[in-house]
């Protein structure tokens, strides 16, 4: 060959050597996943929101997202995604080199069941990754799990306030009384945790052979009377701690009196009671305590053997003195 050598390299210049630059197409996509309320109450709507940024070189398409929602996570809306099943999913038509998208939905936090999270770890974890995307990305591979610790993926954790409250009642002193007598409740809530117990508010109706001793009062001890229904809110109880609350009570009739109260209100779920929900239940957020009211209606009566009698003649005078119960 006149001008060029075979196989003498291909940066030499000749003519016998030639080549195209192949400008391959990358973009290092990255998710992160925040939550607004990482401690909400059950009932609570949160906000669930998931940044998709493209570090380049390349402009990134076609990048789609998916969201797999735990046990105990609901979706309630959000225009970024489609729902199926329990996987949310967000197609993203492109992400320019250092643009971030963010993709929102929201999800309300659902009551603990058996075969939910939170028994175990007082936690929902919810986690998202990048499925899909036309670029090959320099650090992470699309769709290859949550677990695999690229940057494709995030998760982000809620945990549930939960306070297991209880409820124990007790009468102070004896419990035989005779009707007419005072009678003092003690009643001692307990939150077992493990979060804060907040807003709680506590129930006892009088029953029938109760009064309350300041007749009238719109308040005795720690409760607030309405017409016989008597009311105490508590601000909060911190976990492992309780409170206790008093009021004092006339017996008013004979016979076996039951009283029960119960935790009426509460911000947190409670694992094994629901509050509100009556006293007739065996529920350890209510108790009763019995007094008994005694009574024993006594009646005497009076006689002579003679009622005209002379001077110095003897007479019998006799009293008959009867019980007509109940005691």
């Amino acid at each position: 060959d006149p001008d060029s050598q075979p196989n003498s390299g291909t940066e030499d210049g000749q003519d016998d050597t030639g080549g195209v630059m192949l400008n391959g197409q990358s973009a290092d996509l990255s998710l992160r996943k925040d939550v607004d309320n990482a401690s909400p109450n059950v009932g609570d709507v949160v906000n669930y929101t998931i940044k998709i940024t493209n570090a380049g070189p390349s402009i990134a398409t076609n990048v789609e997202v998916k969201d797999n929602l735990p046990t105990g996570i609901e979706f309630v809306s959000g225009a970024d995604f489609i729902k199926v099943n329990n996987v949310l999913t967000a197609t993203i038509p492109s992400v320019k080199v250092a643009e971030t998208i963010i993709l929102s939905y929201q999800a309300k936090v659902l009551a603990p069941t058996a075969n939910s999270q939170p028994l175990i770890a007082n936690s929902y974890r919810n986690v998202a990754q990048i499925t899909k995307s036309d670029q090959f990305d320099p650090d992470s591979q699309p769709n290859t799990g949550t677990e695999d610790g690229q940057d494709d993926t995030d998760d982000a954790s809620v945990n549930p306030q939960m306070a297991d409250l209880s409820l124990k009642k007790a009468i102070i002193g004896a419990t035989d009384l005779k009707v007419g007598s005072n009678v003092t409740y003690q009643i001692t809530a307990f939150n077992a945790g493990p979060s804060l117990a907040t807003n709680i508010e506590i129930k006892d109706i009088l029953p029938d052979g109760l009064s309350l001793v300041s007749a009238g009062a719109t308040s005795v001890g720690d409760f607030t009377n309405n017409a016989g229904t008597l009311t105490a809110s508590i601000p909060s109880i911190s976990a492992g701690n309780f409170k206790t609350l008093s009021f004092v009570a006339k017996i008013t009739k004979a016979g076996n009196i039951i009283n029960a109260a119960e935790i009426s209100k509460a911000d947190q779920f409670d694992i094994d009671s629901k509050a509100g929900n009556g006293t007739n239940n065996n529920e350890d957020d209510r108790s009763e305590v019995s007094t008994i009211g005694r009574s024993a209606d006594l009646s005497l009566t009076k006689s002579v053997s003679d009622t005209l009698v002379n001077p110095n003649q003897p007479v019998t005078y006799t009293i008959e003195v009867r019980n007509a119960g109940p005691d």
